[in-house]
């Protein structure tokens, strides 16, 4: 039963999809701009194991059949045959796009996804125009093969980014986006369309004159403002829903897109290459700030875990810098030095706590191996905290080479070796 749920909610999403990309068809032409469709099939495989594709391809290939019979009024064995041709062409695209590392796939922006809807992209426009060409005489069929090209490429960048950033989604009370974050996206995402529906809304050449073509990109920096706020959900549906204001618009002959034309449908083009281009660099930045984002967090989660074993022993760990003496200590190391105050800063405010009769052997020490005179050194001695007893402090000190062969760090482990009652 789940299956046919899958299959039937599959099916359900390409023909929803059909009927937004058909609606954007050119005026004149007729031709189909965006085909969203593709996108769905493709994001539906992508997001399943491969031994679950069976369900979302007969619900693809159900709908498509009934789709080319009843919209393209095709004979029932030729839509069959389109369907063949949409799972082909798109379980294709995705086992290119699948052989990214399983962190990767859904990134949005790797290589392995963009080459992967570029073969699925080709290979559908080149047999579905081979095929409509072999049905009847169709005219210009590199104009038709570029058009189902773009079309097919532009619906797989724009659906299927956003497919992946929801498909994991699961609604949770907290941890969503700062209400500041939202509100700041979502003002942006208001200028762009306000911006947008200047632009394009209108008589371009009547509204504008000869700038009107530059204009085209005075919306964009807005949406990708929005998208960077909203984060890489957000972001994507953003991104999908701007493209198809844009592109209705000018499939409307209105807008800079509009302003010449050489031949029928030559605006379309143009308008595919322009959403193309913010689209592509739109996954790039979330792949990249998506990487930066599990880069911090296994940085983040290897210091919890350094901390929580030193914690658990019953160590504190301080790093300085070798030049300047700053002092970064473990999130634990107050409480391991039974000390409610800021730790010392640097090197010499920890010295400062170490008893005066000892603490010119613990500065030579420091400096020794800061110095690179001694790769280690280890020492105990008596520290005078705010508010805590006087305690005596095993200490050892280890340095850090750079890239020259320079002490760039000194690491230290300390751990309590005794101590006593306040004094009275």
């Amino acid at each position: 039963m789940r299956q046919v749920t899958r299959a039937l909610v599959a099916g359900a999403l390409w023909l929803l999809a059909a009927g937004v990309s058909l609606g954007l068809a050119h005026a004149a032409t007729q031709n189909v701009p965006v085909w969203l469709s593709s996108g769905v099939t493709f994001a539906a495989l992508l997001c399943a194991a491969r031994g679950q594709w069976l369900a979302p391809l007969a619900g693809v290939a159900l709908a498509s059949v009934i789709w080319d019979v009843s919209a393209n009024g095709l004979a029932f064995q030729y839509a069959v045959m389109f369907a063949l041709l949409e799972i082909l062409s798109v379980s294709l695209g995705v086992w290119i796009a699948s052989h990214g590392s399983p962190a990767t796939r859904k990134l949005g922006g790797t290589g392995f996804q963009l080459g992967g809807m570029a073969v699925s992209a080709v290979l559908s426009a080149t047999l579905r125009s081979a095929i409509w060409d072999w049905l009847g005489p169709v005219g210009d069929f590199s104009a038709m093969w570029h058009g189902a090209l773009l079309s097919s490429f532009t619906g797989l960048l724009l659906v299927v980014p956003m497919v992946l950033a929801w498909c994991d989604f699961r609604p949770r009370r907290s941890g969503g986006l700062p209400m500041a974050q939202f509100v700041g996206g979502a003002l942006a995402f208001g200028v762009f369309a306000m911006t947008a529906m200047a632009v394009f809304g209108g008589s371009a050449p009547e509204r504008w004159g000869s700038v009107a073509a530059t204009l085209a990109y005075l919306p964009m920096p807005f949406l990708l403002l929005a998208c960077a706020l909203w984060g890489r959900r957000g972001g994507t549906l953003a991104m999908l829903l701007g493209a198809l204001l844009v592109i209705g618009h000018t499939a409307r002959d209105t807008g800079p897109f509009a302003v010449s034309e050489s031949f029928p449908g030559e605006l379309l083009l143009e308008v595919q290459g322009f959403v193309i281009a913010w689209a592509v660099l739109l996954m790039v930045l979330h792949a990249l700030s998506e990487g930066h984002r599990l880069a911090w967090r296994t940085s983040r989660d290897q210091q919890l875990r350094h901390d929580r074993i030193l914690g658990a022993v019953g160590a504190a760990g301080v790093e300085y810098d070798a030049t300047s003496g700053d002092a970064i200590w473990t999130d634990g190391a107050a409480k391991v030095l039974n000390t409610n105050a800021p730790l010392a800063a640097n090197v010499s405010a920890w010295l400062d706590v170490i008893d005066p009769s000892e603490r010119q052997l613990a500065s030579a020490a420091w400096e020794a191996v800061a110095k690179g005179r001694c790769a280690a050194s280890e020492q105990t001695y008596t520290v005078r905290l705010p508010g805590a007893p006087v305690q005596i402090v095993r200490e050892r000190l280890a340095a850090i080479h750079g890239r020259e062969g320079r002490v760039d760090q000194v690491v230290a482990l300390l751990t309590l070796a005794h101590t006593e009652p306040p004094d009275a």
